[in-house]
């Protein structure tokens, strides 16, 4: 159960084609009206594509239920957000349009399901790339140290950039 839905996850084909053979996507089944779901599975280290959502209506609910890594994210409100996630945390990560949001598994991988509502179609979501004007050339930076198992240097910038930006009076990337 994530977000008081019941999820059953089941092997179907994914509209996904992940461009790494280290982690894949599993579409699933969701018992409720209006959503439907999907399973993400990570190897060591390896990461989601950075991904924004893009449809004013789509809202997902993300949480580990195997092992542990990192949320990578920028918000709609241009906060850059590094966080700690792992199985049996009661924790659930809240995305929605213009939320940017990547997954990087740490050294023992990390298994995570997703619900969306109304039920998630490819053409809600665009891949973000490094140039973006949006996305700080810093979340690609946390990404690969992430990636590295670099992860106290992958901290020191994160806080350095919140750092940085409070002294400026702003959590804001622009």
């Amino acid at each position: 159960m994530i977000a008081g839905v019941s999820f059953e996850a089941k092997e179907a084909d994914s509209p996904f084609e992940p461009d790494s053979k280290r982690y894949r996507i599993i579409d699933a089944v969701v018992d409720s009206q209006g959503a439907n779901g999907a399973r993400f599975v990570l190897e060591a280290r390896a990461s989601t594509r950075g991904m924004r959502y893009v449809d004013r209506n789509l809202q997902s609910v993300r949480a580990v239920t195997r092992g542990s890594g990192w949320y990578l994210g920028v918000m709609p409100s241009e906060q850059l957000v590094l966080h700690k996630v792992k199985a049996d945390e009661d924790m659930t990560i809240g995305l929605s349009r213009g939320s940017v949001d990547c997954f990087v598994a740490d050294e023992r991988g990390m298994e995570m399901v997703d619900i969306s509502w109304p039920p998630f179609e490819p053409k809600m979501e665009v891949e973000v790339e490094r140039g973006d004007p949006d996305i700080p050339d810093k979340f690609w930076t946390i990404k690969e140290l992430l990636e590295k198992g670099q992860v106290k240097e992958a901290k020191r910038i994160y806080k350095g950039w919140r750092r940085e930006n409070r002294r400026m009076g702003k959590n804001r990337i622009k």
